[in-house]
């Protein structure tokens, strides 16, 4: 009885400690949220002040070392202060923050906080500390360090150095092209690594990173690229790569050797690469590129077909009359029923076809 009892009471005490816990850090937690926006909105209008020389007093803005106001200052200069990444770090610089947290990361263990402060600030002044982490056993702590160095301002031989070290680092392919994008380099810096690439995925990276950077003026890494889209000793990731590099460049002299590819070309990932570039071209570089991307629909490949259908979808009318001109070809079903779920679904249709409407209105 006097057991049951006890163990009762000992339930009952341990119940309300819990609740009082509870109840202790959600009013510590409103506490802490009433103190971050009233310190949130008493900088707002000095940092403002600041940004735009109108005030000589920056103490209310200075960093101190206070976490809540580097935190306040951070969503600050990211949000309702409209600054572009340099005069951020200027900011930021002149603030004393920059050296406020890399003196905290040397009187104490760098943690991950730092880190994503640093990186928002963007300083060179943090390169040499974030660089010391890239080899951390800390896998979180190591991609952070990665993205941030990737943001700020690089000296060539700091650039040389970070590349290498970030290829190393065995991060996700995606995420080491979009850090090697944030970077910024010239075309030609990410030329000449991508012919210094020791390993297939670094020639992959290095193409992707590529995308969209190409134009008529790189004639001759253009030539490059397309010399291993149509090396069968290359392998498909390569060629994959190498088609979605060349394809952004809009080159009108890239068009007929993909087309070529196409017909030739056994991997159906290359070929739905290659269905999906033809986007970049307009109908009027080719007058083969409708009769291919209808060509493309009965591909024995559903992704060669869907991205062929999506592309036609783009091509104003004339994709449209071709998509319907299969839609309703009763010897290839497959082809048919997809034409016909692209024409009912493709956003891009709507849009000629409304646009069209009203021009006739007009």
């Amino acid at each position: 009885m006097w057991v049951t009892l006890i163990v009762i009471y000992l339930l009952v005490l341990v119940n309300g400690l819990l609740v009082l816990t509870t109840v202790e850090l959600k009013l510590s937690d409103r506490r802490r949220y009433k103190k971050y926006q009233q310190m949130y909105q008493r900088m707002l209008p000095q940092l403002q002040a600041y940004v735009n020389n109108q005030v000589q007093d920056t103490k209310t803005i200075m960093y101190d070392g206070d976490e809540m106001k580097t935190q306040v200052m951070l969503e600050l200069l990211q949000g309702s202060v409209k600054l572009d990444p340099i005069q951020m770090r200027q900011v930021c610089e002149a603030l004393g923050y920059v050296e406020g947290v890399l003196r905290k990361t040397k009187d104490h263990a760098l943690e991950m906080k730092h880190v994503k402060q640093l990186g928002v600030m963007r300083s060179p002044k943090a390169f040499e500390v974030l660089m010391s982490q890239i080899q951390s056993e800390d896998f979180e702590m190591m991609y952070q360090s990665c993205y941030a160095i990737s943001l700020l301002p690089l000296e060539d031989t700091q650039v040389k150095g970070y590349v290498e070290k970030l290829l190393a680092a065995d991060i996700m392919r995606d995420r080491t092209i979009e850090m090697l994008n944030n970077l910024s380099l010239e075309t030609s810096v990410y030329w000449r690594f991508l012919e210094k690439a020791e390993t297939e995925l670094e020639r992959v990276i290095f193409m992707r990173v590529l995308e969209n950077r190409l134009d008529a003026a790189d004639d001759e890494i253009i030539h490059r690229i397309l010399a291993a889209m149509e090396d069968e000793a290359c392998s498909k990731e390569v060629r994959i790569a190498s088609v979605v590099a060349i394809g952004s460049s809009k080159a009108s002299y890239v068009l007929p050797r993909l087309l070529e590819r196409y017909l030739k070309e056994e991997a159906w990932e290359v070929r739905a690469a290659i269905a999906k570039a033809m986007h970049h071209f307009s109908v009027d570089e080719s007058n083969k590129l409708i009769g291919l991307l209808k060509q493309m629909l009965y591909d024995s490949s559903w992704w060669v077909r869907f991205n062929a259908a999506e592309v036609l979808a783009r091509k104003g009318l004339v994709g449209i009359d071709a998509l319907v001109d299969i839609s309703l070809n009763n010897q290839d079903q497959h082809a048919a029923d997809l034409a016909y779920y692209i024409l009912d679904a493709n956003q891009s249709v709507y849009q000629t076809i409304q646009k069209t409407e009203v021009e006739e209105v007009e």
